[in-house]
């Protein structure tokens, strides 16, 4: 384990008992679409730790909030981003004078994984391993991408340390907030503080000490306190997907029910309509007993922060399969008769602000949260760092930022809720609103944005709209080009057309090499690409149509002008979810009986059934057993199918040597899969013959690696892939009924081919696999029959 250098000890479990420790995950980890983030490109071209928020970074707001709150010591965790946060936390100093790393108020200690943190259980085990925690001592779990704004924390170290000694295996205590409140709350009561510091600021014996110390004023002087302005619209939830019912005990705050209310099938999280609609959203499966001895509350309005306290010991209870935290207090209740743990819930004042930081939408509100001072105040006398920017009020706006050196003349209209960097030139006649500007900017004539947040160095060409997204540093945007709907441009990409105007609607890019470009995203002058799938088009919303005259671009289309039904279509979504948990376990083969939970969540979330799940498994074992045969033979052949497991005719001199070890591969991943998987999920002939047919459509295209494998492979899964198994029950994976079973269905597609009809194409590749097949099963008939 790699710690900071002024450590004497690798073991770090040397702090007292009585002490307060908070274990801050700096890394961002989503186990469920892997390593990606919401944010990308944005992340991890900027380390989650050091994303700013109006020129602070996450990791500032965070230890702030620690320290504000009597934390003693606290345990930085980071893996790929160690050097570049560990150089932040010992020079940039923060507002107590000092360092991080030095802060007498607070003991920072950065601690190296020696495991890449890919999803909770990595960082858990990294924890218990470097034996951070002292065994009879509590803890406060805190993640990186959340900006919390409370001095609540020591009341629920105590509350959560009081349970500890009167209620039995008393695990841990989440830490949630109101939904919608909270904000508004916060600005009720920054308006009374406001009226109270006036007062105090007007009579003569008001001093800094008098001061009350609140999340909202504690660091500004009553005189330049101005009171903020109703937010325009409701927060974004923490998710879009999902509503969380809370059922807990009134008088022991102790859980008793836990539930994430997704919206039904046809409701959209983005209508507001579907989300205020109670009959828009799935009911809780379990039923909440009432009892008159023991009151109980029914929240649907909190959301859970991300952090809890833990109880000496309480990673121990962590498995492999939890994902997030969510997870593990949903398997407290659900194993609860056999471990006994149980867990409580700690609301947050309403006073706390709580925002989430991970999705585009979120990271923009927090900036304007910030903004209007519903957070950390933004005037001169707030920044967190010495070397950060200074800036101070507006004289002309009380919503508008300027940096010391931000070149901005001195009346500037059109401008509101704006943080302007140094040395930013902005246009005399574009506007600007509700925007984070960093240093270096230009933006020119004629251009309008709104709720975007814009990197250091960036230069924006005239006539440009941009409204809810994200510029990364060095970015260049030509001129006529139009961001919308919570795009996120990498940091060094060029956007730039000869061709008129261009709309991008939520769309992600990232910089690439010149002859990578796509010039339908970043035009013809451009460079970059596309991330992920995203609506580009030529054709200006409806809305600039009604408020001017566009000339027509003489420009064709753009080549992503087509939607992706794939990408809306369940059984694409559902076979993504599953093709994780797949390489994970080919990776990892100890792990796979571990992942059973994680499937059976897959599988119930997407209302698959377990014959589904295994078809989908098998599939996917075969195809990327090809996979890694064509790797490794493609310094043998030229001509290959953009590895898909396939090879032309000029390719053939090495195609059996590649059949042979792509058949290898899937013979050793089916026999590692058969006992802790396929034996958990295979159980009825019908989930018998969706495996075949998964083998099916694997190898059914005749130039596939497997195709003239798939007699063999038939074999392998009925009695060779696992001979303790097959001694057991007579059989591995498929059964000789459901061999059978599959050749009369078999012998029903033949006989709908000769009738005319028409054939899918799962149906034509079972009727293609199943001829290949006769021999053997006709072999597995006879010895049925004998």
């Amino acid at each position: 384990i790699h710690t900071h250098s002024s450590f004497n000890t690798p073991r770090l479990a040397m702090s007292s008992p009585s002490k307060r420790i908070a274990v801050v995950i700096a890394e961002s980890f989503q186990a469920k679409t892997g390593f990606s983030s919401a944010l990308y490109p944005l992340v991890p071209e900027t380390p989650i730790a050091l994303l700013r928020v109006c020129d602070v970074c996450l990791i500032d707001y965070v230890l702030e909030t620690l320290v504000l709150n009597g934390i003693q010591t606290v345990y930085v965790l980071l893996s790929s981003s160690y050097h570049a946060v560990l150089d932040h936390l010992q020079t940039v100093r923060s507002s107590r004078g000092k360092a991080w790393v030095d802060c007498r108020e607070m003991e920072v200690r950065p601690v190296e994984s020696t495991r890449t943190l890919l999803k909770l259980f990595d960082a858990v085990e990294e924890v218990i391993h470097c034996n951070i925690i002292p065994e009879d001592s509590s803890f406060l779990w805190m993640p990186i991408d959340v900006l919390v704004t409370t001095h609540a924390l020591s009341d629920a170290f105590a509350h959560h340390t009081q349970r500890t000694k009167t209620i039995s295996k008393y695990a841990a205590t989440m830490l949630c907030y109101q939904e919608s409140l909270s904000l508004q709350t916060a600005l009720e009561q920054a308006v009374v503080e406001s009226d109270a510091l006036g007062e105090l600021a007007a009579s003569e014996s008001f001093s800094r000490d008098d001061m009350p110390m609140t999340p909202v004023t504690h660091s500004v002087s009553p005189a330049e306190f101005t009171a903020p302005k109703p937010p325009t619209g409701p927060p974004p939830h923490a998710s879009d997907e999902y509503r969380m019912v809370l059922v807990y005990s009134r008088s022991s705050q102790v859980v008793s029910g836990m539930h994430r209310c997704e919206l039904k099938e046809g409701a959209s999280p983005h209508n507001d309509e579907d989300v205020d609609d109670t009959s828009s959203w799935v009911p809780p499966p379990f039923p909440i007993a009432v009892s008159r001895k023991d009151r109980i509350a029914v929240r649907s309005d909190l959301l859970y922060s991300g952090a809890f306290i833990g109880s000496p010991g309480a990673l121990s209870t962590f498995k492999f399969f939890h994902n997030e935290t969510f997870d593990v207090f949903s398997w407290y209740l659900t194993n609860f008769e056999i471990d006994q743990n149980v867990f409580g819930v700690e609301v947050l004042p309403s006073h706390s602000v709580v925002l989430p930081v991970r999705t585009v939408a979120q990271y923009l509100y927090a900036s304007w949260c910030v903004m209007h001072r519903l957070a950390y105040p933004m005037t001169r006398e707030s920044n967190f760092a010495d070397q950060r920017q200074h800036y101070a009020v507006s004289h002309e706006a009380h919503t508008m930022y300027l940096a010391t050196q931000s070149g901005l003349p001195a009346q500037r209209h059109g401008h509101s809720n704006v943080v302007v960097g140094s040395h930013t030139r902005i246009a005399e006649d574009s506007k600007v609103r509700r925007t984070v500007i960093g240093c270096h900017v230009t933006i020119g004539p004629s251009c309008v944005v709104e709720g975007c947040v814009i990197g250091d160095h960036v230069t924006i060409g005239a006539g440009c709209t941009l409204r809810d997204s994200i510029i990364s540093a060095a970015t260049v945007i030509g001129d006529g080009v139009n961001l919308s709907s919570h795009c996120i441009i990498g940091g060094s990409v060029k956007m730039a057309t000869s061709k008129g105007p261009m709309y991008l609607n939520g769309a992600r890019v990232e910089r690439c090499q010149l002859q990578d470009s796509e010039s339908s995203v970043v035009g013809d002058m451009g460079q970059g690409r596309a991330c992920i799938p995203s609506e580009v088009t030529r054709i200006p919303p409806l809305v600039s149509l009604l408020q001017s005259d566009p000339v027509a671009s003489t420009g064709g289309p753009g080549d992503h002008d087509d939607i992706h039904d794939d990408e809306d279509d369940e059984t694409v979504v559902f076979r993504n979810a599953i093709e994780g948990l797949v390489d994970m376990g080919i990776r990892y083969p100890s792990r796979i009986e571990n992942q059973c939970m994680e499937f059976r969540e897959i599988r119930n979330r997407h209302g698959m059934k377990n014959g589904d799940l295994a078809k989908t498994v098998l599939e996917l074992l075969l195809q990327k057993a090809m996979d890694k045969a064509m790797r490794g033979d493609e310094e043998e052949g030229e001509n290959d199918d953009e590895g898909t497991g396939h090879r032309s005719p000029a390719a053939s001199p090495s195609s059996a040597a590649a059949s042979a070890a792509a058949y290898d591969t899937a013979k050793a991943w089916i026999a590692q899969w058969c006992r802790p998987f396929f034996k958990e999920f295979v159980r009825s002939d019908d989930d018998m013959e969706f495996v075949i047919i998964g083998m099916c459509i694997a190898v059914a295209d005749p130039k596939c690696l497997l195709h003239s494998k798939a007699s063999k492979l038939l074999e392998w899964i009925h009695n060779a892939c696992d001979d303790d198994l097959y001694d057991e029950r007579e059989y591995c994976i498929v059964s000789a009924e459901a061999v059978l079973a599959f050749d009369e269905f078999v012998a029903s597609l033949e006989e709908s081919e000769e009738n005319g009809d028409e054939l899918d194409d799962e149906d034509q590749a079972v009727l293609t696999v199943g001829g290949l097949c006769y021999k053997f099963i006709e072999a597995v008939r006879k010895f049925s029959d004998g």
